[in-house]
């Protein structure tokens, strides 16, 4: 009697697999830990970008920064003898019903004026108001009052704080582009500890945020151009 031949539809096939040893699963584990160890350690500074060009004569502040930011700026335009300060920044999205300074431009702009800049040197460029896209919305917003007043930048710097300085950079230096050299100059936050940003949920939840918002500027900005 003639055996049976192999089916003409078969479902499953075997096939041989490596699987590590308990020393190899070990090992992963060292290399996976090491991994998040370098990180954790790496991404912080990755983000917390502070790369300002030498003889930029231009500051741009983004508006929603703490006054402890602000006061480290000031100090440096007068350290650094700058020609003019634009303060930046859209809707504040509290306050701005009880307050005469409905954006964080305006805000911003009576800050440094309150704190000793002359009038002449200080540019409030107020950002589109929306909820979204505000870095994209202020950079636009800055290159408009620039143009507006016949001002032609070949150097600036964009302050801001912490983590948020590479998201800034990326979006600021797309805006503007060449043959504008773009710096930016990042200030530590007060509310946590920037080596150990992990240990707070405030530092956790911003780093991570921005480590996110960054890579999606990175990857599909030039969409929202």
């Amino acid at each position: 009697m003639a055996s049976a031949g192999p089916r003409r539809w078969p479902l499953l096939r075997r096939r041989q697999v490596w699987l590590p040893t308990w020393r190899g699963w070990l090992c992963l584990l060292v290399l996976v830990v090491g991994l998040f160890v370098w990180l954790f350690r790496a991404l912080y500074p990755f983000l917390a970008l502070s790369q300002p060009v030498p003889g930029a004569d231009i500051m741009v502040i983004e508006g929603w920064v703490p006054d402890h930011v602000i006061q480290a700026a000031t100090a440096e335009f007068k350290r650094d003898h700058y020609r003019l300060v634009v303060a930046a920044g859209g809707s504040r999205p509290k306050g701005s019903t009880l307050s005469t300074y409905r954006t964080y431009a305006a805000l911003t702009a009576a800050t440094l004026l309150k704190v000793g800049l002359p009038p002449d040197q200080v540019i409030e460029a107020a950002g589109a108001l929306t909820g979204r896209g505000r870095t994209l919305h202020s950079a636009q917003a800055v290159r408009a009052k620039l143009a507006e007043l016949r001002v032609t930048p070949s150097a600036l710097n964009v302050v801001t704080e912490g983590p948020h300085a590479r998201r800034t950079w990326t979006v600021f230096h797309r805006v503007f582009g060449p043959p504008v050299r773009l710096g930016v100059i990042s200030y530590p936050p007060e509310d946590y500890d920037p080596r150990r940003w992990w240990a707070t949920s405030e530092g956790a939840k911003v780093t991570v945020t921005e480590a996110i918002g960054w890579l999606h500027e990175w990857l599909f900005g030039w969409a929202s151009d």
